[in-house]
């Protein structure tokens, strides 16, 4: 039931041990609590370990990482990762660890499956075939077409800005899911290339966005050349919301 509380419901060790003290009269400390969840984790070490292969395994693996505070032995870590499935959307976690690229390489292991993510430099130094989210540029590029801080000429460029990259994302769904998917690598690779030609109205937001599309074009365009291969990383976030929301929670 501790392990419930903690897991699904999402709570703090504080609210946990309300809960049973409001419910039932009975008090527990939060060493207890730490000790109940390690052999529940323990016990359920060898489903961890099946989830991993089986997402190792399929075409494409999601990673994403987010913030996730913890006070362990050695200091403090900030971060927990999830390794989500293409096909299954499986997921596996890793909490309270670092930024750092081994993290990633850790949860891919021996897999060659295609990676997808976002454009963090861990993800880079892979060795699988790398497909990056189109669905972060294009928010980006909306919440810059939207931004009220944003007016005259330059807004009009930035709205501009982002319908084009809105259609080219569009059109890479149509065709990653078509019969002939690289057919269409060449043209929208172009398309990408031209979009990303810096000009005088760019701010300085949509400098950078397209200074990351030009150097890493190709690795928008990856779900052309492999099969069942996303063209975003919802999958990941999708998994990473579960955390999220206990971080808030409690």
């Amino acid at each position: 039931y501790v392990t419930y509380l903690s897991v699904v419901c999402r709570q703090s060790y504080g609210q946990i041990q309300e809960v049973l003290n409001h419910t039932y009269r009975f008090d527990i400390s939060q060493g207890e609590i730490a000790k109940i969840l390690n052999n529940e984790g323990e016990r359920m070490r060898p489903e961890y370990e099946r989830l991993k292969a089986k997402i190792r395994s399929e075409p494409s693996i999601h990673l994403d990482e987010t913030g996730w505070n913890l006070v362990m032995g050695d200091g403090m870590k900030r971060y927990a990762w999830t390794m989500t499935g293409g096909e299954s959307n499986e997921a596996v976690f890793v909490l309270g660890k670092t930024r750092g690229k081994g993290n990633a390489t850790d949860l891919i292991g021996d897999s060659k499956a295609v990676l997808v993510s976002d454009d963090y430099g861990a993800y880079r130094k892979t060795e699988n075939p790398h497909q990056l989210c189109c669905a972060h540029p294009n928010r980006k590029l909306r919440d810059l077409a939207t931004s009220s801080e944003i007016a005259g000429n330059i807004h009009d460029h930035c709205v501009s800005a982002y319908k084009t990259f809105n259609k080219i994302y569009a059109d890479i769904e149509t065709a990653r899911v078509s019969k002939n998917p690289e057919r269409l690598h060449k043209q929208l690779l172009a398309r990408l290339k031209e979009f990303s030609v810096p000009d005088s109205l760019d701010p300085v937001k949509l400098s950078r966005i397209k200074e990351q599309i030009r150097a890493r074009s190709e690795n928008y365009l990856t779900c052309l050349k492999h099969q069942c291969v996303a063209a975003d990383n919802n999958a990941a976030e999708r998994s990473l919301r579960h955390l999220v929301l206990k971080r808030k929670i409690s």
